[in-house]
């Protein structure tokens, strides 16, 4: 039961994950429309992360902000190996490449498919969308809206990852000493962060509990001082990298 951990936390090296985030990806929290609710998520996965550490159970933060140009280019990798775009998609792209660049197509890889033939059934195609997808290729969605041409050639009715938006955060937790992933103990510390997991099989994928945005108990479980704490470490760790990546994109 959750009784058996402290009530108050401290913070411990081994939760400061690196997140892969620059300066650069920080304009995305300034949207008035969802600041709150990535603040919110944001407090309630360190406070979560800084519990757990605490109490000798491995919790690393992996993932916040998700960049618009990884988030399509890792949708459309998956999309391609699991059959749902056409080879005729990716010959309409100019010189094979989407407009952030991705090479999806060559003419030396075509072997005569029919356009409306799935790419993945080409192979060279395939080993080339799993060579820009995420790891494993596991599924994700879009980071450019329909209709925006960016988005090409992956479908229109991917929806648009929460990742971009701040509104979604990955977290790796040791679930074998919850009892799994899935069991009650588990789920009860998630909700007692006021977090929820909507894919049942991303046991990593944490959003807010939309009905508990306003509740401040996990304050009191993790003081805020404590997060800020966390944060600052990971700044101080991380800051030559944030800067080298924003000079990169910037300059």
């Amino acid at each position: 039961m959750i009784s058996k951990f402290a009530t108050t936390a401290q913070y411990s090296p081994s939760a400061f994950e690196p997140l892969p985030m620059s300066l650069f990806s920080y304009l995305y929290l300034l949207n008035p429309k969802t600041f709150l609710h990535s603040m919110a998520l944001l407090y309630r996965a360190i406070a979560m992360a800084v519990y757990l550490e605490n109490n000798d159970i491995s919790c690393r933060i992996t993932k916040f902000i998700r960049r618009r140009e990884t988030a399509h280019r890792w949708s459309t990798a998956h999309h391609i190996v699991n059959g749902r775009i056409k080879i005729g998609a990716l010959r309409a792209l100019k010189d094979g490449r989407d407009r952030d660049g991705n090479l999806w197509y060559k003419q030396d890889w075509d072997a005569g498919y029919d356009d409306k033939e799935s790419a993945s059934r080409c192979e060279l195609i395939r080993i080339n969308a799993i060579k820009l997808g995420s790891p494993q290729t596991v599924y994700s969605e879009e980071g450019y809206e329909p209709g925006d041409p960016a988005r090409l050639p992956n479908l229109q009715d991917i929806p648009i990852s929460k990742h971009v938006f701040g509104l979604a955060i990955d977290a790796l937790v040791d679930w074998s000493k919850l009892g799994g992933p899935w069991s009650a103990f588990a789920r009860e510390v998630v909700t007692k962060f006021g977090l929820v997991r909507p894919v049942y099989d991303e046991e990593w994928h944490f959003e807010v509990n939309p009905g508990t945005l306003l509740v401040i108990t996990h304050y009191i479980i993790v003081p805020p001082h404590r997060v800020a704490g966390w944060l600052i470490h990971w700044v101080a760790r991380n800051w030559k990298g944030m800067r080298t990546f924003t000079n990169r994109k910037t300059g």
